[in-house]
């Protein structure tokens, strides 16, 4: 149990702060949710400090200017939770690209076949990457959903949001730069005879639906989440 954020939240108990307004402002200012639940449940126990204890210079302290509030402290790095989920964000990442590519490569056998050898190579990479991340991707989203049902401020925890946050900025360059792909093939295409062309076009269309289906999926269920917490 961290000795400093166990002293604030005393200290905050002994100034008549609510459990809960120690708990938003704690996470406010970068502590992990593991770590709050674990200076509050065992808060009682504590035995304080003497007073020519050393203090631990590697976490910042200081007072607000109301001067009734409790003091501010900062932590840095990524909490337990945190990290969890940027495993979990990252077995997402995995299992999206494998089920895209699988797709893509459908989409040239049924349509585009000149195309196909190139995608015929991602197929066997792309399906063992799709059966190590998708258990990993299950377990953790399994096991965090339950967290979020017993702890729902963890999903105010900053290493969570800044994890959110990449994920929303990656998949938003990704559909963009699909997008502007989509539309310069389409304005390229008439070079190709009427045949070629159709086909070229229905393929392209069903490749961008694929891509900007699950990067703008992704994007449009954390930027909602995003939206509502802020």
């Amino acid at each position: 149990m961290n000795k400093m954020l166990s002293e604030y939240v005393n200290k905050a108990r002994n100034k008549g702060l609510k459990d809960d307004d120690t708990k938003t402002r704690l996470i406010d200012a970068g502590w992990g949710v593991d770590e709050i639940y674990e200076a509050i449940d065992g808060g009682d126990d504590l035995v304080p400090p003497s007073p020519d204890s050393n203090t631990d210079k590697s976490v910042s302290s200081s007072k607000t200017s109301s001067g009734d509030k409790p003091i501010n402290v900062i932590t840095s790095g990524f909490s337990g939770s945190g990290f969890e989920y940027i495993i979990y964000f990252l077995a997402l990442g995995v299992v999206a690209i494998s089920v895209g590519a699988v797709l893509h490569s459908i989409i040239n056998v049924l349509i585009d076949t000149e195309k196909f050898s190139f995608y015929q190579e991602t197929i066997p990479i792309a399906s063992a990457a799709l059966v190590v991340a998708a258990p990993v991707f299950i377990g953790f989203m399994l096991r965090l959903k339950k967290k979020e049902a017993r702890l729902p401020e963890i999903l105010l925890d900053p290493s969570r949001r800044r994890a959110v946050q990449l994920l929303l900025l990656v998949t938003f360059i990704v559909g963009v730069i699909k997008l502007v792909a989509y539309v310069y093939n389409i304005i390229t295409i008439g070079d190709a005879s009427t045949f070629d062309m159709q086909t070229s076009l229905l393929a392209e269309t069903f490749h961008a639906l694929v891509t900007i289906g699950i990067a703008g999926g992704i994007f449009w269920k954390y930027f909602k989440e995003q939206s509502k917490l802020d």
